[in-house]
């Protein structure tokens, strides 16, 4: 397989451009956040998922992607995902792996759980890992009943990460890090007039 999603895909791109770290037959899904496991809608799309990587790129970057070929549409990429510095990818069921986009939550459904499995394992261990520290309580505040009703502490202890930070300045303009995501800073732009 990987052989003809190799002639495949230097089709569409410059073959010494990428490279081709594990292949496998797949639908693609997608849900919004927080959906239950019945909501998954089917996208239509599937055909040869494709996990690489760019070589223009340094190893350490961020330059890991999922790629769909449909075999109908004659050498064409169908779908393509870019793999964000901070990413996490599951294995929700054997067959089954999520993860989340920009703006809804992807999955792609494998026809063998044998491919899905070394898939999985090849996209774990390549992946760009999240930038996140691990939780170490699953819980952040404790909310506790008073005689007066109920209260929330203080953050727990070491419960804390600073992501980013966003403000308004003394003229009530929208300030915000150097480190927040892109996505963010254009939403907010486009929402700063309306504050």
């Amino acid at each position: 397989m990987v052989e003809y999603v190799e002639s495949e895909l230097s089709s569409v791109l410059q073959a010494k451009t990428y490279k081709i770290i594990s292949t496998a037959h797949a639908r693609v899904y997608h849900a919004p956040f927080g959906s239950a496991e019945h909501e998954w809608t089917y996208s239509g799309l599937k055909g040869s998922l494709v996990f690489g990587r760019d070589l223009e790129t340094p190893a350490d970057g961020r330059a890991y992607w999922f790629r769909l070929l449909d075999p109908t549409a004659k050498r064409k990429v169908v779908w393509a995902h870019h793999l964000p510095e901070s990413f996490e990818y599951k294995m929700d069921k054997p067959f089954f792996h999520v993860f989340s986009g920009n703006s809804r939550m992807y999955g792609f459904r494998f026809e063998e759980d044998e491919e899905a499995g070394k898939f999985y394992e090849h996209v774990k261990n390549r992946a760009p890992p999240s930038n996140l520290p691990p939780r170490k309580k699953s819980r952040i505040f404790r909310v506790t009943r008073t005689p007066t009703g109920r209260s929330i502490s203080p953050p727990l202890p070491d419960s804390f990460v600073h992501v980013a930070h966003i403000g308004l300045d003394d003229n009530g303009t929208l300030k915000t890090s150097d480190d927040l995501d892109p996505d963010w800073i254009r939403l907010l732009s486009e929402l700063n007039g309306q504050l």
